[in-house]
């Protein structure tokens, strides 16, 4: 039972890293750049870790293309 409680504790903290990490990329977009872009990429590094790879992915890439679209558009 304890196993089973800490396995869904673990997810959705996961879940929480990820989703903050995709909401942060696209953050990104619209306001500081290269903060939300950082923090995006950082918790979907730290996402990576977990069963939730395809939010870490998300993360990531949302990102790092956030703070790049900064460079080429203002």
């Amino acid at each position: 039972m304890a196993d089973a409680k800490e396995r869904r504790d673990v997810d959705t903290w996961a879940l929480w890293t990820g989703w903050i990490g995709i909401v942060a990329g696209i953050l990104a977009f619209l306001w500081s750049p290269f903060l939300f872009g950082a923090i995006g990429v950082i918790l979907g590094i730290i996402t990576l870790f977990s069963p939730a790879k395809t939010l870490a992915w998300w993360a990531i890439v949302l990102g790092v293309v956030g703070g790049i679209a900064h460079g080429f558009f203002y």
